[in-house]
């Protein structure tokens, strides 16, 4: 009886823990290149199993050209920013377990692509400044809402799909 309920147990604590994504945050203590490792807290460029949150820092993140950077959330806080240069990529995949995509705050730039794929309700809320540059797109996939502006900016001049 005993041997059944500590299985239990474990399948009960496995089940609840495997939904926790790992966290990332932004620290720019070397630079603003997202690729640089030591920029992140814990040490590492985030992966796709990874949320970020992105907030006050002396060197704001940037996605450089020809780049492509992953997370599974991203969270820009007031006053942060974070820049996607042309030709660069960021693949966000909420992996059905992430509320939004992208929670904008503070302020994003897209000059590149941002793919947002299988969240469960908005692809983006935007509290803050997001600007969708000239030749940028964004697009936004398996998800309940597409854009939810939380009454802050959200200029398109570039493609949504």
């Amino acid at each position: 009886m005993l041997m059944h309920i500590r299985s239990l147990f474990l399948g009960i604590l496995i089940f609840l823990i495997l939904p926790i994504s790992a966290q990332k945050t932004w620290n720019g203590n070397i630079s603003s290149d997202w690729h640089d490792p030591l920029n992140w807290n814990p040490i590492g460029v985030p992966e796709v199993s990874e949320s970020v949150t992105i907030g006050t820092a002396t060197n704001q993140p940037v996605i450089f050209t020809s780049s492509s950077a992953t997370a599974q959330y991203v969270h820009v806080l007031l006053p942060a920013s974070l820049l996607i240069e042309q030709g660069a990529i960021l693949k966000i995949d909420g992996n059905h377990l992430i509320d939004d995509g992208m929670s904008i705050r503070g302020t994003l730039e897209n000059y590149g692509k941002i793919t947002i794929e299988n969240t469960k309700d908005d692809g983006i809320a935007c509290f803050g400044l997001f600007v969708n540059h000239y030749g940028a797109l964004i697009t936004i996939d398996s998800s309940s809402f597409g854009i939810y502006l939380g009454g802050e900016t959200f200029s398109n001049f570039g493609i949504l799909v």
